[in-house]
């Protein structure tokens, strides 16, 4: 922030430099960006820019420098004069002095973990910033607030287990369209972009934890993952070894009863966890269905075996939505590896690591 000495030096300056020819004000903010025009206004607290989109208000705390520099004379009279016509993207960028960023940090209190998420946001005071809270593309909380003194803030409070030791990704963002009317006519008054108001985003990551409790818990549900899929490959090759073994000789008796065990087996993979109390929710969602892809195989065979009139009717109806033929090149191990290397890739395991 300038001290009022400084002010006054510019100020100096600036008359100078109105003598002697047309010059510009070059406003720096802390955070490196650079806005060329004209100082119309200025109070303790704030400063009115001029640019050629029009007025922006910034508050001296976030004011850098100032400098002088040549103002070509027709600096803004293209912009009073009738619009020539220009590329829309283009313009719009140009009306964009918009800032947002985001910053969030971790405390753990107890059972409860507390997320304080804070920012700077050059909007008017009261406009509504979005915050999101999310861990692999799995929202785990939300909410608004509202900006003041261009910051704004918002706490989130979890239970220690539901905010597992992660990386999360924290996102504020800003939507004209949802603010109220009194922001839309501030937005067209006081700010540059005017009617051209975007949407505006900001992300930063959040490390919930420390890094070697981190790596644990990633450790531990990657374990969970990997047994899943032993599971699930132990169950595809019983599977063959009955389906062959039936083949040669069919017993019902003995087939129910494995069938029954087998089955009853499998569904427990078919239970899904709460997205949000798990890290690799994609990976589980694909243990699912390979684990319903083979109960779903079971159900073919099973046909196949007490009723074959049936069963080839449904092979060679073309209204079948999953073929009985396809379904069997889930028997053969290279068949079923599509399926499991899906859930490795979900749960960024890498092949014949473990982990």
């Amino acid at each position: 922030m300038l001290s009022k000495a400084g002010r006054i030096i510019v100020i100096c300056a600036s008359l100078f430099f109105v003598l002697q020819g047309s010059f510009a004000d070059e406003i720096r903010l802390k955070n490196g960006k650079v806005f060329e025009g004209e100082i119309t206004e200025e109070d303790s607290n704030c400063l009115i820019f001029r640019m050629k989109a029009g007025k922006v208000k910034f508050s001296l705390s976030d004011v850098g420098s100032i400098e002088k520099k040549p103002l070509p004379e027709d600096f803004f009279s293209k912009t009073e004069s009738a619009p020539s016509p220009v590329n829309p993207q283009e313009d719009k960028d140009k009306a964009m002095p918009y800032d947002l960023s985001v910053r969030a940090f971790y405390d753990r209190q107890g059972d409860t973990v507390i997320v304080d998420v804070e920012g700077d946001a050059v909007f008017p005071d009261g406009a509504s910033i979005e915050l999101l809270i999310a861990r692999r593309g799995v929202v785990m909380a939300s909410g608004r607030t509202s900006v003041f003194g261009n910051k704004f803030f918002m706490d989130f409070k979890f239970s220690k287990r539901r905010l597992l030791p992660s990386v999360y990704t924290v996102t504020a963002i800003f939507t004209p369209e949802r603010q109220t009317e009194d922001i839309k006519k501030l937005l067209l008054t006081n700010f540059a972009s005017g009617t051209k108001a975007r949407t505006a985003e900001s992300r930063c990551l959040l490390y919930a934890g420390g890094m070697k409790e981190i790596l644990c818990t990633e450790a531990e549900f990657k374990g969970r993952v990997c047994s899943s899929i032993s599971k699930l490959e132990a169950s595809r090759s019983e599977l063959c070894r009955m389906y062959e073994s039936s083949k040669r000789k069919f017993n019902a008796k003995e087939w129910n009863k494995w069938a029954n065990s087998w089955a009853l087996y499998l569904r427990g993979l078919q239970k899904k966890s709460d997205a949000r109390n798990v890290l690799h929710p994609g990976a589980e969602d694909a243990v699912t269905v390979a684990a319903n892809s083979l109960l779903k195989l079971q159900q073919y065979c099973d046909l196949e075996f007490k009723n074959p009139s049936v069963y080839n009717k449904v092979k060679n109806d073309p209204n079948t939505r999953i073929n009985p033929e396809v379904m069997k090149k889930l028997l053969d191990e290279d068949g079923f590896e599509e399926l499991t290397s899906y859930i490795r890739k979900e749960a960024s395991i890498t092949t014949g690591t473990g982990y």
